[in-house]
């Protein structure tokens, strides 16, 4: 039996945790970490595609579930320390970077009906709104573009810290 293409995107647990803001230390420098989102300055923070990932799952027969994940991923946050809510979140995945430890299973997602990576070989996430649930935590909503197909959905989201670029 075929699985219907039912997927479910899940961000890395938060944006926060993997964006990097463009600015660089000297390597022997210690990176300071803060876990408070206000510590983190306002502005415009790139994605460090080399920490991050997008993780998916989807249901296996309706038994369990089989998890993926895209490697290649760019993305940027405008912070609003100040005011989160104002804040904007966008990522863009290369569908061609899907990976699995199942033999076979990432080739057999990036054909059609599947992902169609010949065809639709970028995935985008634009944030419509951004709710803080608690010190470290919030929901992230927006529109997921996956095949062409626009839906709107919302992640739930955790700072793990933020500092200085040590690259």
């Amino acid at each position: 039996q075929i699985m219907k293409p039912m997927m479910t995107l899940a961000l890395p647990a938060l944006l926060f945790a993997t964006i990097a803001q463009a600015q660089t230390t000297p390597p022997t420098a210690a990176a300071q970490i803060s876990g408070n989102p206000a510590a983190a300055p306002a502005g415009t923070y790139e994605l460090d595609g080399r920490h991050a990932s997008v993780i998916a799952r989807i249901s296996h027969l309706g038994a369990s579930l089989s998890v993926f994940r895209f490697d290649k991923i760019a993305g940027k946050l405008d912070w609003v320390p100040a005011n989160p809510s104002q804040s904007k979140v966008s990522v863009e995945i290369q569908t061609a970077s899907i990976t699995s430890n199942v033999p076979g299973f990432a080739e057999e997602l990036s054909k059609a009906p599947w992902l169609n990576t010949a065809k639709y070989s970028v995935a985008t996430f634009a944030s419509t709104a951004i709710r803080t649930t608690g010190p470290s935590a919030g929901v992230i909503s927006g529109n997921l573009t996956l095949m062409g197909v626009t839906k709107p959905i919302q992640i739930t989201a955790r700072l793990f810290g933020a500092g200085k670029n040590t690259k």
